[in-house]
């Protein structure tokens, strides 16, 4: 009996033979069919991270990219159906990924378009007008409970490169930083 678990498996794993008791409604081979829809997951799962990291990609070109994203794809399958989640440890697998070692920013770059994501999904906040601040702090009341927070679109990104500038020199306009540039990373989800 075909179970879900292996199906999935076989769907990213080019290597694993057809799952036994696959069957096509129209009787046609289910390797073959196998193949397609492999095909097509895969790379579904390559574009979503590319989509997201347009200007990483550029950085190293298109097939080196495709092909770290490929290896990507097998060692950290999707975890949700939300495809805006896959590649949250991207960065992470760059910084490990021996062939990206000669581009030793380029970890760092993909936290940088990863925190454009998150930015842009993340969840709404109203932020503290300078009115309620100041009727909080003359009337004294609840001083001691006002706390600051981040808005949970803020990520603090810590780098010894200067992957902002190389963003924004990537922008077509090196002086523009912002919504406003052609390949913000808060406009790709």
């Amino acid at each position: 009996m075909l179970n879900q678990a292996g199906f999935a498996a076989a769907l990213l794993a080019p290597d694993l033979p057809c799952p036994a008791g696959l069957r096509a409604w129209n009787g046609s081979d289910p390797s073959a069919r196998l193949a397609v829809c492999r095909n097509n997951v895969i790379s579904s799962l390559i574009d979503a991270v590319a989509d997201t990291l347009p200007v990483t990609q550029e950085l190293v070109g298109d097939e080196f990219f495709r092909a770290m994203a490929s290896v990507f794809m097998r060692q950290h399958p999707p975890r949700s159906r939300v495809l805006t989640h896959y590649g949250a440890e991207f960065a992470d697998f760059v910084e490990g990924f021996e062939p990206a070692r000669a581009v030793p920013y380029l970890a760092d770059f993909a936290r940088l378009e990863r925190s454009g994501v998150l930015a842009y999904h993340a969840a709404d906040a109203d932020p503290l007008t300078a009115e309620r601040l100041g009727v909080t702090i003359s009337s004294g009341e609840d001083l001691g409970a006002l706390q600051l927070v981040c808005h949970p679109s803020t990520t603090v990104l810590v780098s010894q490169h200067a992957i902002v500038s190389l963003w924004a020199a990537h922008q077509g306009d090196a002086d523009t930083i912002g919504p406003q540039c052609r390949r913000s990373p808060c406009r790709h989800s």
